[in-house]
């Protein structure tokens, strides 16, 4: 996979919006962090590469609009030199 393809993937996602309705809410664009350490696609976030991701900021959608969340949850994503990774803990 080429970095080309990396970052239209990543153009794609931020284009999509997927944690806030784009159409309510305009957004700063987020830098992704490219990681250096192997991750094993195992379903469980736990290498040391996940601490060079970029975390998305999370907000509630209901019943207030825009407040940071009550639970804490973090999503991350990174890319390396094959793969688009994505992870959520």
């Amino acid at each position: 996979m080429n970095l080309s393809f990396v970052h239209k993937s990543l153009t794609v996602l931020l284009f999509l919006n997927i944690l806030t309705p784009a159409a309510v809410v305009s957004q700063e664009s987020l830098i992704i962090s490219k990681i250096s350490g192997t991750v094993n696609f195992d379903g469980t976030p736990n290498e040391e590469a996940w601490n060079e991701t970029t975390l998305f900021p999370m907000v509630v959608s209901t019943p207030n609009f825009g407040t940071e969340p009550s639970e804490l949850s973090e999503v991350m994503i990174g890319y390396d030199q094959e793969y688009l990774w994505i992870g959520a803990r």
